[in-house]
């Protein structure tokens, strides 16, 4: 099996792991190369199976990192997804021994990633990484888990943010906070707009679009930046809802 990297000079012809096709204009393709466009400055590295389905990593320099963390020297991995279908065909040891062997090249003191604090949607799965050897580093509000790899003897520990629990969000109504680093948000969220305005309940979303925007403070008190969603004020979710699940999930907090 080959691995490809996706860079400047394949990303508009390669497919993008998650998103194989669009249908009826959902955009998901074009909004995750806009994202990709932006970030690989930050030298994102989305690393990935010569197969048509989700094998692949995507990681960035922690300084750069689409998550609250104080974790210098660290490469921080933002998605990894191996399809069941691929595994045991050797494309996750490819991936991994590349990325790690990357790493040392760059003098990297590790690699880091947030997980849930058991396997939960949308989020890498934390058994992903206990079986790689990863370690515990630390927990943010409310289920979020930084877990770490060193790759020298003594490198310390990366952390969250800590100014991760001073950031502030709409304090009245609904507000969703959400970038294109997934890109089923680009066909979600203006359907989740959608089920909002049918239930005549304002909903006031937030595309955060460069990395800038959400590290220099962080713009919001939650640890995954990627889908957010706060209830006057309040985290209520980071889970990618269906409308219908949303919708019920509206009416539910409106009879409260």
């Amino acid at each position: 099996m080959n691995t490809i990297v996706v860079d400047y000079t394949n990303f508009k012809r390669e497919h993008l792991c998650c998103v194989l096709r669009d249908r009826n204009g959902e955009g998901r393709i074009e909004a995750k190369r806009r994202w990709l466009e932006n970030v690989f400055e930050d030298g994102l590295v989305l690393r990935k199976g010569d197969v048509n389905g989700r094998a692949f990593m995507e990681y960035v320099p922690a300084e750069d990192a689409w998550c609250p963390v104080d974790a210098p020297g660290y490469m921080f991995i933002h998605c990894y997804r191996i399809d069941d279908k691929f595994r045991g065909q050797g494309y996750d040891t490819a991936i991994w021994r590349e990325c790690v062997a990357e790493c040392r090249i760059k003098h990297k003191k590790g690699l880091c990633v947030l997980v849930g604090e058991r396997d939960l949607p949308n989020l890498n799965r934390k058994s992903d990484f206990e079986a790689r050897g990863f370690r515990f580093a630390a927990k943010a509000e409310p289920y979020f888990e930084l877990w770490y790899l060193p790759l020298e003897e003594d490198a310390e520990p990366p952390r969250f943010s800590a100014d991760l629990t001073e950031a502030e969000v709409e304090r009245e109504g609904w507000a969703l906070y959400y970038s294109h680093q997934c890109p089923h948000t680009a066909k979600l969220v203006p359907r989740l707009e959608a089920k909002a305005k049918e239930l005549n309940i304002p909903l006031k979303t937030i595309l955060l679009e460069k990395t800038a925007e959400y590290r220099a403070v962080p713009r919001i008190p939650c640890a995954y930046s990627t889908f957010a969603l706060f209830h006057d004020g309040e985290f209520v979710t980071h889970e990618m809802l269906s409308p219908a699940r949303f919708g019920k999930l509206l009416s539910e907090h409106g009879k409260k």
